[in-house]
């Protein structure tokens, strides 16, 4: 008896899925519409007008990018911080003169821990006794002169949104 139950429940199953996917092939083949869009939404459809896009062409330059990129990436903008604050009002002022009809910010309060200046992060390996064998670096060398000017201003790396603590882990070693 209960084999039986088990065989009518699958089979149940299987009439049932095999409908709803004809069901859904005949809601699709009759819902796709016709190839020409009713003459009220016609322009909406339309590809526009090719003087639009030969203009945006015409405005668009890479040096202008290549400025642009390059100071909005010359320091630190983590969010929330006067920095990030300071790039954003140079991005809407650059939207102002451009032309844009509107552009503003909007105030967010920032819920994002921040590095501690004077505690730097870091990873250190230790052996079986305590004995630190191994400190990453806060930062990493300078490549140049300019980035070693700007060094002092670099955020430290950090976890966002992770507790304060030390962690503490024991691993096995493998030699080999």
């Amino acid at each position: 008896m209960e084999t039986m139950s088990k065989t009518r429940v699958l089979l149940l199953l299987v009439v049932v899925g095999v409908v709803g996917i004809g069901v859904g092939v005949l809601i699709g083949y009759f819902s796709r519409g016709s190839a020409r869009a009713s003459p009220e939404f016609a322009d909406l459809l339309s590809e526009g007008d090719a003087w639009v896009a030969e203009a945006l062409r015409e405005e668009i330059s890479a040096d202008n990018i290549r400025e642009n990129l390059r100071y909005l990436t010359s320091g630190p903008h983590l969010a929330g911080t006067p920095d990030s604050k300071a790039y954003a009002d140079w991005v809407v002022q650059k939207w102002w003169e451009q032309g844009l009809d509107s552009a503003y910010i909007t105030d967010y309060n920032i819920l994002l821990s921040y590095p501690d200046a004077d505690n730097h992060s870091y990873i250190a390996l230790l052996d079986e006794n305590g004995v630190e064998r191994f400190r990453t670096s806060v930062f990493e060398e300078a490549v140049d002169e300019e980035t070693q000017e700007s060094l002092h201003t670099l955020v430290q790396p950090f976890i966002a949104y992770s507790a304060q603590g030390t962690v503490t882990a024991k691993y096995p070693q493998q030699f080999g």
